[in-house]
């Protein structure tokens, strides 16, 4: 076997490599673009419904603030905060 031999084998088994090579590429771009499919499809309700909870969520929010129920959720957040804020500087003395 003269070196021409072995030159034309390797050859033709990295030709072979090659085509199977891109028939993999091949296949898993196929595979790729049905599975981008499948979460677009799947993924989209759920932002429809995440959207819409976050519209009703807003609307009830924007009533809230309106009413007297507001007012008192305002005062409660401002006592909460005032309260954490004097734990704060209570917490160096004892």
């Amino acid at each position: 076997m003269e070196i021409a031999d072995v030159r034309d084998i390797a050859i033709v088994a990295l030709a072979a490599v090659s085509i199977v090579t891109v028939i993999v590429l091949i296949i898993t771009a196929a595979l790729l673009w049905r599975l981008i499919g499948v979460i677009r499809r799947e993924v989209q309700p759920i932002l429809k419904s995440a959207a819409s909870t976050a519209a009703s969520i807003q609307g009830i929010t924007s009533a809230a603030e309106n009413s007297s129920t507001g007012t008192v959720v305002k005062t409660v957040i401002a006592a909460g905060r005032a309260r954490k804020r004097a734990s704060f500087l209570r917490f160096g003395r004892k």
